[in-house]
Formats: structure tokens, C-alpha cells, sequence
């Protein structure tokens, strides 16, 4: 190892501070300031891992600095050549051959989603009301009017739960056996508990098929069950949302939260008007194809049109997307089922999330708010919960063991209960 004072190995420590010196930024663990310039950091690591290449042109681990800074940087284009770059270096990360397909993939969907040259999008003060988009919405707005009688003028938590037995691209959510099956309704009931702990006279919606066998969850406030296309699981979840907000029954702040997602504080203070959607992120150097999470979501209802204008606003992009033969081949399967959801998110942000763009920005006419992942919609790890008062939701992710969703239920209850006593 050749770590002296210019040599590669030293080049290339100077670069990786640097990198995660960003990185905490872009993570949300350290804020912003003069003294910490993202754009500033990276740029310098980028030259530190370029003069490791220089002397060592075979540094592999620099290479993958250049690609990182890049990306931290918003070059995709630069990103995609060094990482081809990258690839042909030995020895190659396993991993990184399916972090550059993804690389690809954003950034040919945001080429062809970029406005030409000079394009000024129009700003549109007063937000038309989107209608139904078709006999589905139309149906589907009856149900939820027949279901939700009133408007629900309190604060309303909407999940969206479909059992879809051993179809799962990922997990074998039917099987059998116990270390590759999870336990939907149990993990949405300590959901939905959470939610009224944290939440007080929130109301609860359950959306979910004509099929779903629920039995014994009496945890929702609102139950409705809509038709669904089989080879479609996100874009249902999407769907009805976007029906609920059409319904005009959901009037007050609205949370819009995965089954298996804990809230962990109270969200009121939030709604303070300055937003119409809140949207959580993470660093997009590790995702810069999914750098938001939808599995937390906030509508804050103040200016009228306005969500029903984000959800119509992600449909179009998610339809465009699935129609893409790229995106096809990049998963094997119709995104309708799985991943669109997210991609639709992105491609709505246009892929730009802090540090590249402003925490309160405009997007598409809409106060769109970006919360970081680290603080708003927090990965447990596998191990253990730590204590995190501090932290507004907690997401207990796929096969994450639900004994720590059900720990940490207890662990809530009990703070509550404390602070009702004193």
C-alpha cells in the first residue's frame, strides 16, 4: 500500500473523507452550511480519486469514487462512462454491475423526460380540478362515497393491503415456510396502533381487493375493498389512493403509510400549510434511480386540487413508464406490479432531491417538501431498535423480523403511558 504523501493509496483516503464527509449530508445526519459545502466536497474528492488514477491507473476503488462523486455531482452521463470504466477494472464489486443497469435506466427515462432547451413549464396559481380517469375511478369513487359517508375532517392514515400469496418478486409472501413468510396483518395491526398512539383520533383507512381475507384485523376505521388487475400491485396501491383524494372524503391532513411503517412521533405540527405533498428521500448517490421512498407519504390538503393534482401528475408518469421497453427489460416483469411506484416518484421529482434541490421546492405547480429517510422514514436495521425518540417514523422492511415492529409497539405504548401519567 502506497500511502505516502502523493501517492494513490493516499489520494485515494483524502477522497473517500471527503465522499463521507458528503455523504452525511446527503443522508441527512449533518446539515448543510458554509462550512459544509456538498458540491465543494465532492468536486475535491473527485480530483483526489482522479490523481490515485493517474498514478494507478488499475485502482479500482478510486474508479468507484469518481463514479459516487459523479453522481453526488447530478452527471449521470459522466457516471455512466466511468462506470463502464469501472467495470472493465479487476477486482470488480459484484454488486455494482446491478447499481450500473440502474444508472442506465435513469438516465435514459430522464433524457427523454427533460424539457428541450428554454422550456419555461407554465405556473399554474390556481390548480384545475383533475375528474376520474376512467369507469374504474368513477367506481371506484362510489365504493370509498358509500364506504366514507362524510368527509373525514381529522387527520386520516390510508394503507393499502392486497394478499398476493407466493407471487411476490422478491419475497415469498405465501409460503409456508416461516423464515420466508411475513405476517401482513399482524405487522398492519401494530401499524395502525402506532398510528392512534402518536396520533390522537386519527382516523384509520384500510384499502385493500375483493379478495384479501382479513379476518380478525378490526383495526381500520374505513374499509374498502376495490377491483383490482391481477399483474398489478403498486399501481392499484396509486389507483386508489388517487380515487380517495377524488372522493372528496379525505379533507383534513392525510398520512399515507406502508403496513409494515411505525409512527413514531406526532405529525400535527407538520401540517403547518407551507406544503401540499411531503415526500421522503435518500441519498441519491446510493439510489439515483429510486432516490424516493413511498412508503411514507403526506398530503396536507390546504390548497384545494392539490394532491389530486400529484397523485394524476404520477399516474401519467407511471403509465409512460411501464409502456417503456426498457423498463421491461431492465426488471423482466410489468413495473405495474412492482418498483413503478417509486420510479413514478422519482420521474414526478424529475430524480432531483437534497442537496440537489431545495428542501421547499416547486415541482410540477405543487410546494412539494423533502424530508430525509434518516430522520422521517428510518430503515431498522436487522439487529436490533435502537432508541429513537427523535425519529418520525420507523420501517420495519420486508422479512426484518416483525418481533422488532412488536417490540418496538411495546416500547411506544409504554412511553405514552408515561407521559399520560405525568
Amino acid at each position: 500500500m502506497n500511502h505516502t504523501p502523493h501517492g494513490p493509496d493516499h489520494h485515494y483516503s483524502a477522497g473517500v473523507q471527503l465522499y463521507e464527509q458528503a455523504e452525511r449530508v446527503f443522508d441527512g445526519l449533518a446539515p448543510i452550511s458554509t462550512s459544509t459545502d456538498v458540491r465543494t466536497d465532492l468536486l475535491v474528492a473527485k480530483t483526489h480519486f482522479e490523481r490515485a488514477l493517474a498514478l494507478q491507473p488499475t485502482h479500482a476503488q478510486a474508479q468507484r469514487g469518481v463514479v459516487l462523486c459523479q453522481l453526488g455531482l447530478n452527471d449521470v452521463y459522466q457516471a455512466c462512462l466511468s462506470g463502464l470504466a469501472y467495470m472493465q477494472m479487476a477486482p470488480q464489486d459484484s454488486a455494482f454491475a446491478e447499481n450500473f443497469k440502474d444508472l442506465q435506466l435513469r438516465l435514459m427515462l430522464e433524457k427523454a423526460l427533460r424539457p428541450p432547451p428554454g422550456f419555461v413549464p407554465p405556473k399554474l396559481e390556481a390548480l384545475p380540478p383533475p375528474g376520474p380517469r376512467d369507469t374504474w375511478d368513477v367506481q371506484a369513487i362510489a365504493e370509498i362515497s358509500r364506504v366514507i359517508p362524510q368527509p373525514l375532517r381529522e387527520m386520516a392514515a390510508v394503507l393499502f393491503h392486497v394478499d398476493i400469496g407466493d407471487k411476490h418478486p422478491f419475497l415469498r409472501g405465501g409460503d409456508r415456510d416461516p423464515a420466508h413468510s411475513v405476517d401482513y396483518l399482524g405487522s398492519m395491526s401494530m401499524a395502525c396502533r402506532c398510528a392512534r398512539l402518536t396520533q390522537p383520533g386519527i382516523k384509520v383507512i384500510l384499502v385493500t381487493d375483493m379478495d384479501t381475507k382479513i379476518d380478525g384485523f378490526t383495526d381500520a376505521d374505513h374499509v374498502i375493498r376495490l377491483p383490482r388487475n391481477p399483474l398489478h400491485l403498486m399501481y392499484a396501491r396509486i389507483r386508489a389512493c388517487n380515487a380517495l383524494v377524488l372522493s372528496g372524503r379525505l379533507a383534513g391532513p392525510v398520512i399515507f403509510l406502508d403496513t409494515d411503517l411505525c409512527l413514531n412521533r406526532d405529525f400535527a405540527p407538520l401540517f403547518d400549510g407551507s406544503f401540499d405533498v411531503a415526500l421522503t428521500y435518500r441519498s441519491s448517490v446510493r439510489f439515483p434511480l429510486m432516490p424516493i421512498n413511498e412508503g411514507l407519504m403526506l398530503g396536507s390538503q390546504k390548497r384545494p386540487h392539490a394532491l389530486a393534482h400529484f397523485f394524476k401528475t404520477c399516474i401519467d408518469r407511471y403509465d409512460w413508464i411501464a409502456a417503456q421497453a426498457n423498463v421491461t427489460a431492465r426488471y423482466g416483469f410489468d413495473v405495474r406490479f412492482w418498483r413503478g411506484g417509486q420510479l413514478a416518484l422519482a420521474a414526478f421529482a424529475g430524480w432531483r432531491v437534497p442537496p440537489n434541490v431545495a428542501a421547499d421546492a416547486e415541482v410540477n405547480s405543487l410546494r412539494c417538501r423533502f424530508l430525509n429517510c434518516e430522520s422521517y422514514n428510518y430503515s431498522v436495521p436487522a439487529e436490533k431498535v435502537p432508541p429513537l425518540q427523535h425519529i418520525w417514523a420507523l420501517h420495519f422492511k420486508g422479512l426484518l423480523p416483525k418481533a422488532l415492529m412488536a417490540q418496538h409497539t411495546r416500547t411506544l405504548e409504554a412511553r405514552q403511558a408515561t407521559a399520560a401519567q405525568s
